[in-house]
């Protein structure tokens, strides 16, 4: 499981790392930490992975996915 920190780093590089995942990536389960709220959290991913979100996040988390 790939943890990502959004304490750490934020929402816009977690989502285009996301977006960068080939279709056949081996890296399906993610677990956000220290969401705080934030908004746009994994949206709009194209590609089979699992995305846990260990916290309050805010609106439109997981928005216009197809896969994920």
């Amino acid at each position: 499981m790939i943890e990502f920190d959004l304490e750490r780093d934020k929402v816009r590089e977690l989502n285009a790392r996301l977006h960068r995942l080939p279709r056949d990536t081996n890296e399906r389960l993610w677990r956000v930490v220290n969401p705080k709220g934030a908004h746009a959290i994994a949206v709009g991913l194209t590609v089979p992975v699992e995305i846990a979100i260990d916290g309050h996040a805010g609106y439109y988390c997981g928005g216009m996915n197809q896969l994920a």
